[in-house]
């Protein structure tokens, strides 16, 4: 199991997110969005630089189905 730290950040047309482990000073693991969410949603998953999933989704789209995309990455 990965002790971790979720942080969300919700707003009217975007999700942000952050993933944090629970070592000494809480390093950065995950950070990403889902962007565009009343039109053409796109998911961006980064893990330091780079880029580890970049999806874009046709709308309409289901919270499911962005969940999916996120963990499957």
């Amino acid at each position: 199991m990965i002790d971790a730290i979720l942080v969300l950040n919700a707003g009217s047309s975007s999700l942000k997110f952050a993933v944090y482990s629970l070592e000494a000073g809480l390093p950065l693991r995950l950070k990403g969005a889902v962007s565009r969410l009343r039109q053409a949603p796109r998911l961006v998953v980064r893990a330091g630089d780079q880029v580890i999933a970049d999806v874009r989704f046709q709308p309409p789209i289901s919270v499911e189905t962005a969940a999916d995309a996120a963990f499957a990455a």
